[in-house]
């Protein structure tokens, strides 16, 4: 029998990750980080509700009804919703920083409602390839400095860096 962790935790409370890889490639912004993998993990959701979404207007279409689920993978997100979802860690204006940053590194790209033009709401696509194509162009001695004889970088890892590492 497995466990997935040594606490039982409260069902449905958000929690907040930092990943080594978004780290290195968001220039050590923690907070940026953080989004990026939050924006990652709303757009796989994302992406597994966009058959549905299809399969739904396809129904609507063959019945004579307007198609109503949205197929795009854009997902709306307010600043004061990416403060809780952050756990309050980081200020307003540190997370329109990053988000900043974000869209100028490519890994997001954003909008405002283009169905109605009253809504200011940010829209924000996550940016899969470019995101992967940054991992995979990581350095294995930029990781050098994460790790210590004692907490030595898996083989494993160094060895997946080798095969994958892209050119310049």
């Amino acid at each position: 029998m497995s466990q997935e962790s040594l606490v039982m935790h409260l069902p449905g409370l958000c929690y907040s990750t930092l990943q080594l890889d978004y780290l290195i490639i968001c220039d050590k912004d923690a907070c940026a980080a953080k989004i990026l993998k939050l924006f990652e993990a709303w757009a796989k959701d994302k992406v597994s509700g966009i058959e549905q979404a299809k399969q739904h207007n396809a129904a609507a279409i063959r019945e004579g009804r307007e198609p109503t689920h949205d197929e795009s993978g854009w997902m709306y997100n307010t600043i004061p919703n990416l403060e809780r979802r952050l756990l309050f860690e980081y200020s307003e204006k540190t997370i329109r920083k990053a988000l900043k940053f974000l869209e100028d590194k490519g890994y997001i790209v954003s909008r405002h409602n283009p169905q109605y033009r009253w809504d200011r709401t940010k829209q924000y696509h996550f940016q899969a390839a470019i995101v992967q194509r940054a991992i995979f162009a990581i350095k294995p001695e930029c990781l050098a400095s994460y790790y210590t004889e004692t907490d030595p970088i898996k083989a494993e890892t160094l060895g997946f860096m080798h095969l994958v590492n892209l050119p310049d």
